[in-house]
This record gives structure tokens, sequence and C-alpha cells, in this order.
């Protein structure tokens, strides 16, 4: 039996696929399709991405803007330094 996500597990869980699947920086955009098939590639509960990126939204972690046909993400520095933030602190001593 798996458990669900929740969605700040959900949102750390996208910042990680931005950052370390595709090398974004803050400032660098990329496509909500390719963020949702990078997420069903490698989670299970693929009703869990729109929670994160809406998690992330609303911390300020992502900005949203229109693409030329679909929407993009962008990693802000707030997302960018929350991701280290929490890879750090899983870090043992």
């Amino acid at each position: 039996m798996h458990t669900t996500l929740s969605p700040r597990q959900s949102a750390l869980n996208v910042l990680e696929i931005a950052i370390d699947k595709f090398h974004k920086r803050p400032g660098e955009a990329l496509p909500l399709m390719s963020m949702a098939s990078a997420w069903d590639s490698v989670q299970k509960e693929s009703n869990c991405f729109g929670d994160g990126i809406n998690y992330a939204l609303s911390m300020g972690w992502l900005s949203r803007e229109q693409g030329p046909i679909l929407p993009r993400i962008t990693l802000t520095s707030a997302g960018f330094k929350r991701k280290y933030t929490v890879a750090r602190s899983r870090t043992p001593f």
C-alpha cells in the first residue's frame, strides 16, 4: 500500500524535477506539459502533480506564464533555495 503525497511533498518533488532533471536555474522556464511528463515517469501518484504545482505557486517557488501555445512554469529564486534547503537538511551529520 502506498501513501498519497501531501501538496507540500508534491511541490518539493516538482522542484526536484525542475532542478535535477531539467537543470533549471532561477528565472528559467519550461513547458508545464514537460513537467507533467517527467512527473508521470517518476511518480506513481499522477493526481498529486496539480496539487504540487499549485502549492509551489502559492509559496512563490514557481511562477506561471503563458507560453506561445501552452503554459510555462518558471523556477523562482525562492524555489531554488527551498529545494537546496531541504536537500541540506537530509544530509547526515
